[in-house]
């Protein structure tokens, strides 16, 4: 039979409980490791971030890239098409511009095929922020055609 005295059996203990804590801290590290891995492939609302994502120059820069690449279609034209085609895109944390696309099927495919090419051919942005951090934030904006 193994004896011990009090004093050794409370070291087991503190010794045990020192290596429990230590493990949970490590697991702890593990976790907010995985937290802030996936926090940085998340893609946030325009709405969760602390700042939006935005063209060089505001929203009148935005406008007048757009006014003068837009090209109106030669078939809408004669078909007197008009309207607001909404592109949804990602503004990465660089500020490119990735998974772009329209956001529902356009009643007009040359007009949607325009606003898409008129999108793509748009300099990096200023990327969204969260907590300082630049974030992959989904955004949309209108074109509108009008003859």
């Amino acid at each position: 039979m193994f004896m011990c005295s009090k004093r050794e059996i409370m070291i087991f203990i503190q010794k045990k409980e020192q290596n429990e804590n230590e493990s949970k801290s490590k697991e702890e590290h593990v976790i907010k490791e995985e937290q802030n891995e996936s926090e940085s492939n998340k893609i946030f609302d325009g709405r969760d971030v602390d700042q939006k994502p935005s063209f060089p120059g505001g929203n009148k820069a935005l406008n007048k890239f757009i006014a003068s690449n837009l090209r109106y279609p030669d078939m809408a034209r004669m078909l007197d098409k008009q309207g607001t085609i909404i592109v949804k895109f990602v503004v990465n944390e660089k500020g490119v511009l990735t998974d772009i696309k329209l956001a529902k099927d356009s009643y007009s495919l040359s007009l949607g095929k325009e606003s898409l090419r008129v999108v793509k051919a748009m300099p990096n942005w200023i990327p969204g922020q969260k907590n300082g951090k630049a974030v992959k934030v989904k955004w949309s904006i209108p074109i509108t055609f009008r003859l």
